[in-house]
């Protein structure tokens, strides 16, 4: 094949070797069916241009897609707004065992210390429980099962816990 059109056709579908094949097929028919005459060298001009405008709305295509994919997976989690600190709610949530702690992660080089522990991995370094986004997660998720409520009595917040397995509660 012509390095010339492999190159851009690489340019273009990176990756995406399906695609990439099936255009590069293409333009392997077209040279092949100049073969043996002066064209097969080069292609006239408005040939070129048509397949270069192809080969650019593919491009765009891709584009959106990954940009599209990219949007859905990275969409982030809104949290409901806690009125009690996670790390006085840990405690309560692991004894009526809606919670199970979780063993501790390697330790992130930009967290806030050496002395930052969190509960919630079992003491594991380098963060705060109030700052556990796996336990953020978590509460978030009691919270959407109406597991966990909050209630508001003048100042002060409560929570109500439900347990989904009243069994438990008697081992």
């Amino acid at each position: 094949m012509n390095q010339g059109w492999d190159a851009i056709v690489t340019t273009v579908f990176g990756a995406d070797s399906q695609r990439k094949n099936q255009k590069a097929e293409e333009v392997q028919k077209i040279l092949e069916e100049r073969a043996g005459s002066e064209e097969a060298a080069a292609p006239d001009q408005s040939e070129l241009t048509h397949m270069m405008r192809e080969l650019e709305q593919l491009k765009g295509q891709m584009k959106m897609m990954v940009q599209l994919m990219t949007a859905m997976v990275k969409k982030k989690r809104e949290f409901d707004p806690l009125p009690i600190l996670p790390s006085r709610l840990l405690p309560e949530l692991i004894a009526s065992k809606l919670i199970t702690p979780m063993p501790p992660k390697p330790a992130n080089p930009q967290a806030p210390g050496p002395d930052a522990r969190c509960e919630y991995h079992i003491g594991g370094i380098r963060h705060w429980t109030n700052d556990c986004y796996h336990l953020r997660h978590r509460i978030q998720d009691l919270l959407d099962h109406q597991l966990l409520s909050f209630y508001l009595r003048g100042r002060d917040a409560y929570y109500a816990l439900k347990n989904p397995c009243p069994s438990l509660q008697d081992e």
